[in-house]
């Protein structure tokens, strides 16, 4: 409605307060996660994995996706290890 978008015209969002790990097909035309003028904390990422939108979450395409979020999250651990010392 009017009210809606007269309302949100003005938003400005805020920083991100945590890492993103987007993945996504290599003929994504999907809008970008984050809203323009936002970074992304330091250590978030975009990978590309096999498949398109549907078809990276079965097999054969599901088992690089899967590896891709590990190594992703051993990475943050990593650091976050690192980090405490």
């Amino acid at each position: 409605t009017q009210q809606h978008l007269a309302m949100l015209a003005g938003y400005v969002p805020g920083k991100l307060k945590s890492l993103q790990h987007v993945c996504r097909p290599p003929a994504s035309t999907a809008a970008p996660l984050v809203p323009a003028g936002v970074l992304p904390n330091a250590g978030s990422r975009t990978d590309v994995v096999g498949g398109d939108h549907h078809s990276m979450l079965r097999p054969p395409h599901v088992e690089s996706l899967a590896i891709t979020v590990a190594g992703f999250i051993a990475e943050y651990q990593q650091s976050e290890k690192e980090n405490s010392q």
